[in-house]
């Protein structure tokens, strides 16, 4: 016999208004996966996540963010910038990420690393993208609050 709740659910599911919705996809789509990117930086968003499992923030997301590319060989060294907002700038002058022209982060492929901000320290973050999230010293199915300045990658050579 099944469960009560169970068939509770599946009928609400099955109302019009709601079957649009679960065929759809309630929420944000997943993230695009691209062919050509690094799959070493998916997996640093994979590492990211499960490091972070919680979703409220250490103010390390720069921290996070490099460790878990480390960690995964996407990059052979620890970035030297300190502040989140020089993460994008760094990435392309020393380990050839590509800034992509992308400005919503729902559509950024799975992988790329994600820059918010602006020019106060106090006002940045870093994160990178999931296939289902965003990841970085937390992790979240819903984007940042600060404003999207770059959207970076790294594809296969």
């Amino acid at each position: 016999m099944r469960n009560p709740l169970f068939i509770i659910a599946a009928v609400i599911l099955l109302m019009p208004p709601f079957a649009a919705q679960a065929q759809q996809g309630i929420g944000h789509s997943q993230a695009p996966v691209d062919k050509r990117m690094d799959k070493r930086m998916v997996l640093a968003a994979f590492i990211a996540r499960l490091k972070a499992p919680h979703e409220w923030t250490t103010r390390k997301c720069w921290h996070a963010v490099k460790s878990a590319m480390v960690e995964a060989g996407a990059i052979p060294s620890t970035p030297s910038s300190i502040y989140a907002r020089d993460a994008g700038d760094e990435l392309v002058a020393k380990y050839g990420f590509v800034r992509l022209n992308i400005h919503d982060p729902y559509l950024a492929p799975a992988g790329a690393v994600l820059v918010y901000g602006n020019r106060k320290k106090e006002e940045c973050h870093v994160e990178l993208r999931t296939t289902d999230g965003f990841a970085s010293d937390y992790s979240s199915e819903w984007r940042c609050k600060y404003q999207l300045t770059g959207v970076y990658a790294k594809f296969v050579r």
